[in-house]
């Protein structure tokens, strides 16, 4: 494939990147999309692969590796590739492309199809030439899909019968986000006679000119202790250092509990529970009592605690 191609000894100005997720809408919730991952433009000297179908079912596809690492996900609305053409786009124009968002591809190994599709697209040159043929970008728009935190597969593969378009190797200059472990991949579906020959062949080390255009998830944390208040038992946590109880500072690290509640807020519920003082005192022994037993605070903890609710006035919680 390195024939049929030579790079150009200059890049010309290329169109910027922030122009291709402009092209999806402002969601009804406010969210703008932006570049969640991007392979990085095309290197200056580089491989190319086939990245053509003919048909929707036969052809060549990239498939090249991102990595979802934000814990909340990512809600994705286009997906695009850049592609060089032997010949410019108004000579063979199509306007549609496969596309796809898989997971477990590998050698000989398509993976899991998750999402795909047959979409309209919209082409725009990149302004890079390489040995006189023009790269577009290929952008598959108006996707509303979500992806939990792992590591996936994309592809969007132009629809021609006449023209051949190739992925160029990326260099990662402008990349965004981080490259997947598995490398890339190409999927080739031709016929052979009158019988479909599949395979999935790689992987190989370069990373592809291709993108993920949409916006990263947020978590609600009214009380910001790392925990989701979907999830959260307690969404005001007392984050204090110390289990203090009034004005009586046990000097014990106050714990925070995967539920995202502290032992100062259990210490709390006692208080807010306890119709008198010896209630309290009971609530907080059993307690403290409790968290002894599973290894959460020592035996001398337990006192330090114990103590400070024995203390007059602590039947109701100060903060």
């Amino acid at each position: 494939m390195s024939g049929f191609l030579r790079m150009s000894l200059r890049l010309v100005l290329r169109t910027s990147i922030a122009a291709l997720y402009l092209l999806t809408p402002i969601s009804a919730r406010g969210q703008v999309p932006s570049l969640l991952w991007y392979g990085g433009d095309a290197a200056q000297v580089g491989s190319f692969f086939n990245n053509t179908r003919v048909s929707a079912d036969f052809g060549f596809s990239v498939l090249d590796d991102f990595v979802v690492s934000n814990v909340a996900g990512w809600h994705i609305t286009g997906l695009f590739s850049n592609n060089v053409a032997t010949y410019p786009i108004e000579t063979y124009p199509f306007t549609q492309a496969v596309w796809s968002i898989r997971t477990g591809v590998g050698p000989g190994e398509p993976g899991d199809t998750l999402f795909a599709g047959v979409s309209p697209v919209i082409v725009t040159p990149t302004g890079r030439t390489f040995g006189g043929n023009v790269e577009y970008s290929v952008v598959v728009s108006g996707l509303s899909i979500d992806l939990g935190p792992g590591v996936y597969f994309m592809s969007v593969s132009p629809i021609q019968v006449v023209q051949v378009y190739h992925v160029p190797q990326s260099d990662g200059t402008n990349a965004v986000g981080s490259p997947g472990p598995s490398g890339l991949f190409q999927e080739d579906r031709v016929l052979v006679g009158s019988n479909l020959q599949y395979t999935v062949s790689g992987p190989a080390s370069e990373i592809a000119s291709m993108g993920v255009i949409g916006w990263v998830h947020q978590i609600n944390d009214s009380d910001r202790d790392g925990v989701p208040d979907g999830v959260d038992r307690c969404r005001s946590s007392d984050l204090s250092t110390s289990v203090t109880i009034n004005s009586c500072n046990s000097g014990v690290n106050n714990t925070l509990f995967p539920s995202g509640c502290t032992i100062a807020d259990l210490i709390a519920s006692c208080a807010e529970s306890a119709g008198t003082h010896g209630d309290f005192v009971t609530c907080a022994s059993d307690l403290t009592n409790d968290l002894q037993r599973v290894g959460t605070i020592s035996g001398r903890q337990k006192g330090a605690i114990q103590s400070c609710a024995a203390q007059p006035d602590t039947s109701k919680r100060q903060r």
